[in-house]
């Protein structure tokens, strides 16, 4: 009962102020000298305007409008209802319940995004870890190759080609004298040369 009768004193003082504000409003369009009072009734009245003109629009933003907060096209707001059964048809969108049934969705479904999102997280991870273990092993094989040259253990890639090629007319050689023994043994030789002379030109050998 108390609070039934507090609530209509609330109601009736603020009836009593809306009139003042709308009273000192008229008195400002005549042009009359205002009190200070009456410039606080009026810039309440101005305040609770704008508050109500806002409620009202967010009870009832038109599509165009909601799309274009969105960022998004009508299709795929509409498809966005249908799918997720939020309240985005119609001509206008209730924006509080649009936000609320949007947070509800995503509250349901929180586990399930941040398993999804924590999945992406150790991919990237993992690829960043694999191309630092590649740079790694590219830096230490670098390494090798100086510490080699540097200790007279690395021969030049130019120079094993020359001996190459010159072991390669060695061998020809010595297959013409293998040709008058035996010619199967001849022919496995030349296959074996040329297989060699295309590694030794392509700088790829199999051994």
């Amino acid at each position: 009962m108390a609070k039934k009768k507090a609530a209509a004193k609330a109601e009736s003082n603020d009836d009593a102020r809306l009139l003042a504000a709308y009273q000192a409003r008229i008195r400002q369009l005549q042009g009359s000298p205002l009190r200070r009072q009456d410039i606080r009734d009026i810039e309440w009245l101005d305040a609770r305007v704008r508050a109500e003109a806002i409620a009202a629009w967010r009870s009832a933003v038109p599509k165009g409008e909601y799309c274009q907060l969105a960022g998004r096209q009508h299709k795929l707001i509409d498809d966005a209802a249908d799918n997720y059964r939020l309240p985005l048809r119609g001509a206008s969108v209730n924006l509080r319940e649009a936000l609320t049934a949007l947070h509800d969705l995503i509250a349901a479904n929180s586990h399930r995004l941040r398993s999804e999102l924590g999945d992406d997280r150790d991919e990237l991870e993992a690829e960043k870890l694999r191309q630092q273990i590649v740079g790694l092993e590219r830096d230490n094989e670098r390494k090798l190759i100086d510490l080699q040259f540097s200790k007279g253990d690395a021969i030049p890639k130019a120079a094993v080609r020359s001996a190459l090629v010159a072991l390669a007319a060695k061998l020809r050689t010595l297959g013409q004298t293998l040709a008058r023994i035996d010619p199967e043994a001849r022919k496995a030789l030349n296959d074996f040369l040329e297989a060699l002379a295309t590694e030794i030109e392509d700088g790829e050998l199999s051994f």
